[in-house]
């Protein structure tokens, strides 16, 4: 078969990445573009191992759950990969998915299942937002095609999916409520006005290179702005522009970066205007946490998996609670409440110290906070003796726990496991593991980004 001829194919399911999953004979497609139940042709564009990948070139008889996307960089953004699909139709593929990766991987069915919680926001939920700057902007086939001389000098949006070095100018991002667009956009045209030019990662060269723009419920933002070469006078005057523009801008910090990756949690702010902290309500208490702080991006959705979590695990007030990866407290204080004592694990010291702020303002005084790796401070002896606990509460990162605090755990026993994760893969590898001395008695998933394939997972993990 030539790569440039079309075949037509009919879309039965989706892979994690969005990507439409079609069969003929032996033969497995991923096709770019295509939703289950759409009857398709496509164009393969290439090959890999068993896989063949595709595009979708005309939709011959459309999905009852295709819808149009509302973002016009939905096609080449890669970020809202799920948009051309029907809401409901997300929440039950996503309900599925939990499902069959819990039986495949785990070699588990959950006691009890839960339909997935749907987030109250379909768009404009996330309450943070990473940008890149580009000396060169990636142009759009359609662009290409037209013939016409396009501008290419400035581009400030999303890095093409699998290349650092082709970004996306976005001007209207349907995932952050405004003014969000508008700062973004003001920032662009301020230093296009300026004459400054944009960061070049292949020439390492050039001044804005990254922007991070946070928010929260009260409608305040707060923006991280770095660069590669830094004029700390034209840095100011961007800051008065941009408070006297958006009085909504509560804070600013400016990181000078000149390394080969865009991470800034080795670095310390060279200027700062406005607060010095961001501030968020979740479940009645007050959270401090800083720029660079962890903190859920889908506040509300958060808040549920919070209040099923302490409801499922049925704490009391005589029993000692362990939350791992505990971030600022967002878990730990409001399980403070309904137990004799709540004790946080973090490996941020930043976030430990924020974490032991929000206890302060929340006039919580039966949470204790430690700094360090997890399984470090877990097999501290001192700290086993002291407080081992009769529920444990996880979130850890999309790889998982790490397979000693798995064993730690089976040594420990305590009475039930409350696992949350945004990869439901991970968790289910987990959760085989502690099958051992555990049932699963409850699952229920959140829909914490809607309009993507991502997937927040709880676990109620009862002692055999």
């Amino acid at each position: 078969m030539h790569a440039s001829e079309p075949l037509k194919i009919t879309i039965t399911d989706l892979t994690e990445e969005g990507e439409g999953i079609g069969k003929t004979d032996d033969r497995v497609f991923f096709v770019q573009g295509a939703v289950p139940g759409d009857v398709c042709e496509i164009e393969i564009t290439g090959k890999k191992k068993n896989i063949i990948k595709a595009s979708c070139i005309r939709c011959i008889e459309p999905s009852a759950g295709r819808v149009t996307p509302p973002c016009s960089h939905f096609k080449y953004c890669g970020g809202c990969t799920l948009q051309h699909l029907d809401y409901a139709a997300q929440l039950a593929w996503k309900n599925r998915r939990v499902l069959e990766v819990m039986k495949r991987i785990g070699k588990i069915v959950p006691e009890k299942f839960a339909e997935i919680a749907p987030s109250p926001q379909m768009y404009y939920y996330r309450n943070k937002m990473d940008f890149s700057f580009s000396s060169v902007r990636w142009l759009t086939p359609e662009e290409i095609r037209s013939g016409q001389e396009m501008e290419r000098k400035y581009a400030l949006g999303f890095h093409r999916p699998q290349c650092f070095d082709k970004v996306l100018d976005i001007h209207q991002c349907w995932l952050q409520a405004d003014p969000s667009n508008a700062i973004r956009n003001f920032i662009r045209n301020y230093f296009i006005q300026q004459n400054i030019s944009f960061f070049d990662i292949r020439k390492k060269g050039g001044g804005p290179r990254s922007l991070i723009i946070r928010s929260n419920r009260k409608g305040n933002f707060y923006l991280l702005v770095s660069f590669f070469e830094f004029d700390e006078n034209r840095v100011k005057d961007l800051c008065n522009a941009l408070m006297h523009q958006f009085p909504a801008v509560k804070g600013i910090w400016i990181y000078h970066n000149t390394k080969g990756n865009d991470t800034l949690f080795d670095l310390t702010p060279v200027y700062h205007t406005g607060e010095d902290y961001i501030e968020e309500e979740i479940c009645g208490l007050t959270y401090r946490y800083g720029p660079l702080s962890f903190f859920q991006v889908n506040v509300e959705v958060a808040e549920q998996i919070f209040y099923e979590a302490m409801e499922k695990s049925e704490i009391n007030k005589d029993q000692v609670v362990w939350d791992l990866y505990c971030g600022v407290g967002t878990l730990t204080l409001p399980l403070s409440l309904r137990c004799k004592k709540a004790i946080g694990i973090e490996i941020l010291e930043q976030a430990i110290a924020f974490a032991k702020e929000n206890a302060r303002i929340n006039q919580i005084h039966n949470a204790e906070f430690y700094a360090g790796d997890v399984k470090k401070v877990l097999y501290e002896k001192n700290f086993l003796s002291k407080s081992r606990p009769d529920v444990v509460f996880c979130d850890p990162p999309r790889a998982g726990m790490d397979k000693k605090i798995l064993e730690l755990l089976l040594e420990v026993l305590p009475e039930k496991m409350v696992y949350v994760s945004c990869n439901p893969a991970t968790q289910a590898r987990d959760v085989e593991i502690l099958s051992s001395k555990y049932r699963l008695t409850y699952m229920r998933p959140f829909d914490m980004f809607p309009q993507t394939t991502h997937i927040e997972n709880l676990c109620i993990l009862q002692r055999i």
